[in-house]
């Protein structure tokens, strides 16, 4: 009786420790996939994210080919040619449109001093000749 009690006890402590072994193994390879999965979800993300940039940079990379193309041609050449050196085509009459921010008449016409255009008689000094003068009452 004592010798078959011993090997059942042997038997369940192998049996066990198998069990737990077992356990251990399972837990690892949970980890191991969720770490995994946590990983191709990342990289995904990272894989959309880089998409959406390179779609953005294509983008803006056919803007600048148009712009190029632009820059390059003769309307481009000849609107900068027109503006900024003040060229003309043969048989076109150019014309001169004047700064009219210069033009503007003053407040007080006829005095030349910048300092002077501004009335003198300004809206509080008016109120007070109305109420307080008396070449103002009738």
């Amino acid at each position: 009786m004592i010798e078959q009690k011993i090997p059942e006890k042997q038997k369940k402590i192998k049996n066990k420790l198998a069990a737990a072994a077992l356990v251990i193994i399972l837990i690892f390879s949970l980890i191991s996939l969720i770490r995994n999965y946590q990983n191709n979800l990342r990289i995904n993300q990272e894989i959309v994210t880089l998409e959406q940039e390179a779609n953005k940079i294509e983008r803006d990379n056919l803007e600048l080919t148009e712009l190029i193309k632009y820059l390059n041609s003769t309307a481009h050449i000849e609107e900068k040619a027109r503006i900024d050196l003040g060229l003309k085509k043969e048989g076109e009459t150019a014309v001169v449109i004047p700064d009219l921010q210069n033009n503007f008449p003053t407040l007080n016409p006829g005095h030349d001093n910048p300092e002077n255009n501004i009335d003198s008689n300004f809206n509080p000094k008016k109120w007070w000749n109305y109420f307080f003068n008396a070449d103002n009452k009738k």
